[in-house]
């Protein structure tokens, strides 16, 4: 026979996903600036910024830490427990390398840890040295041709070239980030994390507007 219940319903409320963000020194102003880490809304992130770091090649000595950090591949595949998402903001390294090798291992890596989504963030081209900005124009040629691939249809590309482009206070050499930056590229990546969840926007685009629903991916807006 039916019985009333005693205790009220449990909430219907998501698990909050876990993310991992790898990077090399282009993402190593985020831990410098630690309070940029507010901008993460809705997910869990880890960061892991090694300077100098490759993709899967032996990384090289990075010149202000004195260390030969970790590749891509192995810190994702040593990162503690599993996650949702894998950011990648690494590769700026990794010249006249096989990249279509590189990219098949990392994404194969994230896969292993659980990852429904890897997101590639495009790399900034605006350098002085004609050598590294030959180099990350054609990586990101390469990313726009790999991620159209069927196989790779779980790797979305986040267009941080675009959105960043006319925005030279957020780098103070064209890549690496300042203070400003590194709260313009942890908001840029909660956005697109809710983007890939379908959930609104982690803020509004302008005080007091309602948060877009579902969030659009930001360089669809603008920065």
């Amino acid at each position: 026979q039916p019985v009333a219940a005693t205790k009220s319903a449990a909430p219907n409320t998501a698990a909050r996903s876990r993310m991992l963000v790898v990077g090399d020194s282009t993402l190593a102003g985020v831990p410098l600036v630690p309070e940029s880490m507010a901008a993460f809304v809705g997910v869990d992130a880890v960061i892991d910024a090694g300077p100098c770091r490759r993709l899967m090649r032996p990384s090289c000595l990075s010149n202000t830490t004195g260390l030969i950090p970790n590749t891509a591949v192995e810190a994702i595949l040593g990162a503690a427990g599993t996650f949702d998402i894998v950011v990648i903001k690494t590769g700026y390294n990794d010249w006249n390398s096989n990249f279509f090798a590189e990219f098949h291992a990392v994404v194969q890596a994230a896969r292993s840890k659980g990852a429904h989504t890897v997101l590639w963030l495009t790399y900034n081209e605006n350098v002085s040295s004609p050598s590294a900005r030959r180099a990350y124009t054609e990586n990101n040629i390469d990313l726009r041709v790999l991620t159209a691939l069927a196989q790779y249809h779980d790797v979305l590309l986040a267009d941080w070239l675009t959105y960043s482009g006319q925005r030279q206070d957020w780098f103070w050499d064209g890549i690496h980030l300042t203070p400003d930056g590194a709260w313009a590229l942890t908001d840029f990546i909660s956005r697109w994390a809710a983007a890939v969840e379908h959930r609104p926007c982690p803020r509004p685009w302008t005080p007091g507007a309602a948060l877009p629903d579902p969030c659009p991916a930001p360089e669809q807006v603008g920065t």
